[in-house]
Formats: C-alpha cells, sequence, structure tokens
C-alpha cells in the first residue's frame, strides 16, 4: 500500500489537492481510494485497487487491536483485547480473535502483501515504459 502511495505521489504527479503525502492509514487508504477514481493512468488498475483497499481496511482492524490492545483474557483459544478508544472520548473496546483463526489470517494478510507489491509493481513498470517512449519523442 505504502508503494503505491509513494509512487502516485512522487512520480505519478498525485491527486490533485493533497499536497502532503499521507502517513496514516485512513488517509492512505482515502488518497489511494481517490486517485485510483481519478487519475487516468491509473484508471486499469481501479477494481483491483478497490479490492485490495477493502481488505487492507479489514486486515488493519485486527492489526490495529493487536498494536495498541492489551490482552485482557484468554478463554480456551479466543483472545479477548482491551482496546483504548480517544478519538471523542475514552472508552474501551473489546476485541475477540481465535487463535485458531491465525493460520488463516495470516495467509490472508501475506496475499494482501504480495496482491500490493504486484500492483506496486505494474504501475512502476508502466511508469517506466512511459518515461522511456517520452524520451524517445524528446
Amino acid at each position: 500500500m505504502n508503494n503505491c502511495v509513494h509512487l502516485i505521489f512522487s512520480e505519478l504527479g498525485g491527486v490533485p489537492g493533497h499536497e502532503v503525502k499521507p502517513t496514516v492509514f485512513k488517509a492512505k487508504a482515502s488518497y489511494l481510494s481517490k486517485a485510483f477514481k481519478h487519475v487516468k493512468l491509473l484508471a486499469p488498475h481501479k477494481d483491483t485497487a478497490f479490492k485490495l483497499i477493502a481488505q487492507a481496511k479489514t486486515t488493519s482492524n485486527t492489526k490495529h487491536a493487536f498494536t495498541h490492545g492489551t490482552l485482557e483474557c484468554l478463554e480456551n483459544t479466543v483472545l479477548t483485547i482491551n482496546k483504548l478508544q480517544t478519538k471523542d472520548a475514552y472508552r474501551a473496546e473489546h476485541f475477540k480473535f481465535d487463535l485458531l483463526d491465525f493460520p488463516i489470517f495470516s495467509i490472508e494478510l501475506g496475499d494482501l502483501v504480495k496482491n500490493w507489491l504486484t500492483l506496486s509493481k505494474n504501475l512502476l513498470d508502466e511508469h517506466k515504459v512511459r518515461k522511456a517512449q517520452l524520451g524517445r519523442m524528446g
């Protein structure tokens, strides 16, 4: 995901109205949604990108709970993680995760990373071809 953000922002002209490269997940997801919706060069990859953004949002919730939460209890194979939310007011949110699902989650996460890298590589390869063509014209 970060590779796509960087390439679009630094090499493909970015998204109008975004003068600063996004750094947090929510801003990156929004930036990429706008980019693949409005930047013509990215149109062939729009469906793939939207699918990956949706998958990233799903896995982000789990990653966020593991990163910022604290273990409240373990019952059999189910972890209960207490995640402090501070957006409007302090409140605790419980997140449950069955350890038996971890192999599936790790495969999904690995596939997601591989698919983002594939998309990034495809965008970079297309960009290099366009640059080479422009160089031959000039």
